[in-house]
């Protein structure tokens, strides 16, 4: 799955049990394990879209932003985030 549908789904079980610290953290390290540069560009690429529909989809709005928050949790994605100064 290079399409990057097995980091979309980490990142929506991420999402759906927020409160969930341990699922977080073991989320956070499967991202560590599988996520790329590309995923953070193709979440990036999301965020202009998102913030100009999100009076009409609040929930697309809020999960790219959840997207691009659990990808940069990731210490060796980080980086990519900080010289896009996301």
């Amino acid at each position: 799955m290079s399409d990057g549908a097995s980091v979309d789904a980490v990142l929506a079980a991420m999402l759906e049990h927020e409160g969930n610290e341990a699922l977080i953290n073991a989320g956070i390290d499967c991202l560590g394990r599988i996520a790329t540069e590309a995923d953070c560009a193709r979440h990036l690429g999301n965020l202009d879209t998102a913030i100009q529909t999100a009076r009409g989809d609040p929930d697309g709005a809020y999960g790219v932003l959840a997207a691009i928050s659990g990808l940069s949790r990731v210490a060796t994605l980080r980086q990519i985030f900080e010289e896009k100064n996301a």
